[in-house]
């Protein structure tokens, strides 16, 4: 019997994960002040790997440094419109992409979602139902991104995805936000499914267009 050993991903890894879920999650909030030495201290670690997962976080965008201090990322109005023009363009091409790609075991997949998916419509008042189904939406455009089998858009666009994660997050406590975008979502995989490039693109730009309208009327 082969036995094989799992080795822990570096200390620096874990403290960046550790950061960024705080930070998408709000338990650090936007515009904070990160001291090093503080969160050294605090995780009971070497200045050497908070230094690597900071800097890893940087490049990210989700750190900021201002005249020499550390801030979380906070978003504006302007930025927002910015990062969805992007968007829209990158996610309006995956579309296109993933039908040029598609499979039945995308098809299966998307299905399952959609299923699992819909067991929370229902429940919408709970809030830890609102964060399942964030998960199952973010899950959505993973599938479209992965799926489009171009490496260098996924990164891009995951990259400015995690910029407003958190805004995203906060809006799906609205059962009602819920409801239209499930809608949404389920209109755009029946034209990937149907085949239809053009609708699929389409549908897609107009999803991204009101999910930006929604959260510039609600930061």
């Amino acid at each position: 019997m082969t036995i094989q050993i799992v080795q822990a991903p570096p200390l620096y890894l874990q403290i960046y994960e550790a950061i960024r879920e705080d930070i998408l999650t709000g338990a650090i909030k936007a515009d904070e002040q990160i001291i090093e030495a503080q969160l050294a201290k605090k995780l009971k670690v070497s200045r050497g790997p908070i230094r690597e997962a900071v800097g890893k976080l940087e490049l990210e965008g989700l750190l900021l440094r201002k005249n020499g201090t550390l801030f979380v990322y906070k978003t504006s109005k302007e930025d927002l419109k910015q990062i969805y023009q992007c968007r829209i363009v990158l996610e309006s091409l995956a579309v296109r992409l993933l039908i040029t790609n598609w499979t039945e075991e995308v098809h299966q997949e998307l299905q399952e979602l959609f299923l699992e998916k819909e067991k929370f419509i229902n429940e919408l008042e709970n809030p830890n139902e609102s964060e399942d189904f964030n998960r199952m939406c973010s899950a959505f455009h993973d599938i479209i991104l992965i799926g489009s089998k171009n490496e260098r858009l996924y990164q891009q666009t995951n990259h400015l995805r995690n910029l407003t994660r958190f805004y995203k997050s906060s809006k799906l406590r609205d059962a009602r936000r819920r409801v239209i975008i499930h809608k949404q979502h389920f209109e755009i995989y029946n034209a990937m499914k149907d085949q239809d490039a053009d609708r699929a693109s389409i549908l897609m730009q107009e999803h991204m267009e009101d999910d930006l309208e929604y959260l510039l009327n609600n930061i």
